[in-house]
């Protein structure tokens, strides 16, 4: 049986993976807004989408260290 502990280890994790998922789509939406008239822009916004996308790997790689192997999904933290 799995702790307690560890699930609520895993469940702050996977909304962790979350919010940063969200950070990266709100990004995304000002990336397709800036990029028509501020191309500029739209590349700093692209640079910091892939940043966030790096830190989601490496959050999942972090999962797969601690919990022996990395989600299907995140969402379904709990699936096994």
């Amino acid at each position: 049986m799995v702790s307690r502990k560890r699930d609520r280890l895993k469940k702050t994790m996977a909304q962790s993976l979350n919010h940063v998922e969200k950070a990266a789509e709100g990004l995304a939406a000002l990336h397709k807004l800036f990029e028509p008239a501020h191309p500029e822009y739209a590349a700093y916004l692209d640079a910091q989408i892939t940043t966030l996308l790096t830190v989601m790997e490496w959050m999942l790689d972090f999962w797969k260290k601690a919990w022996g192997s990395k989600p299907e999904n995140y969402h379904d933290w709990r699936a096994r």
